[in-house]
């Protein structure tokens, strides 16, 4: 057996690699593979990729983009969720802000630097002409951090997947005033520089049994409901987060997609400046010799 750690949000987007390990497939391929939820998000993740803690993560774009521009030693391998993802613009529900005039000069609660909440602030930010520095934001760790800072200090946002969020807007605790969606695809995976060039079959064959689970996922008339049942959202939920989601694992991975994520990325002054292409090829993909 081959080990192999990998790491994930715990949200309704890796539900194909819940399916998957449940269904026997990686121990009948002679793999083990150790799932970790990483509640932190991308920051998170990616930390534990630079410490040598996990081998795979499944990562947001542009935070895989700026780490590994960043020095982070690692790869991106293949998409995982090509659809964009739709942020909500969330308060506390005691809070004062109403709508985005109020949210002017209001702090961001972020899970970490680097991480999708941070770079996704600077892009909402930018949208609505604020003027974003580094004191803008509080660290938070994660959506049970954010639930607790909100709730000593209303008067802050916080970007979060809507859906993730959303039993939090029904009971009254959050509210959401605003939607960021992202301009790009949403997710792709990532894998640490070393164990890549050492386990390159071993990746690919996981990335075959991921692929086959998000196939016969979208095949299942039932989807929606074990979504739901999964993550404790309500049903006409996740039906409707079910109907945008679009899942494609691919080591095709579109470069002039990634040079645009840098161009967004280097205008929010969190790169220096855009990546051509053959910057794009060398610093931020491996091509697989076997493909998903």
């Amino acid at each position: 057996m081959k080990t192999i750690r990998c790491a994930g949000v715990p949200e309704h987007f890796n539900f194909p690699w819940q399916l998957a390990l449940r269904s026997g497939d990686f121990e009948s391929a002679g793999i083990n593979l150790n799932w970790q939820n990483a509640g932190g998000g991308t920051g998170a993740m990616a930390r534990d990729l630079q410490e040598g803690k996990v081998d795979l993560a499944v990562m947001l774009t542009e935070g895989a983009i700026t780490e590994i521009v960043g020095g982070n030693p690692s790869r991106i391998v293949s998409t995982y969720v090509q659809s964009p993802l739709n942020w909500g613009v969330h308060t506390s529900a005691k809070a004062s802000i109403s709508n985005v005039s109020d949210a002017v000069n209001k702090p961001f609660a972020i899970s970490r630097y680097n991480s999708g909440s941070h770079l996704m602030a600077y892009v909402y930010g930018k949208n609505k002409g604020f003027d974003l520095g580094h004191n803008d934001f509080n660290l938070v760790q994660n959506l049970d951090g954010a639930r607790h800072s909100l709730k000593e200090n209303p008067e802050q946002l916080f970007l979060w997947e809507k859906y993730t969020t959303k039993p939090l807007v029904d009971c009254g605790e959050f509210k959401i005033i605003d939607h960021c969606p992202t301009p790009w695809p949403s997710f792709v995976i990532v894998v640490r520089k070393e164990f890549l060039l050492e386990n390159e079959q071993l990746i690919d064959a996981v990335l075959g049994i991921v692929k086959k689970h998000t196939e016969i996922l979208t095949a299942n008339p039932e989807a929606a409901s074990l979504i739901a049942n999964e993550y404790h959202l309500e049903e006409g939920d996740a039906k409707a987060w079910y109907e945008t989601v679009s899942w494609e694992l691919s080591n095709d991975v579109d470069e002039n997609m990634l040079v645009g994520v840098s161009e967004v990325l280097s205008d929010l002054d969190i790169l220096v400046r855009p990546l051509h292409n053959v910057e794009v090829r060398n610093r931020l993909l491996h091509s697989m010799a076997v493909g998903v």
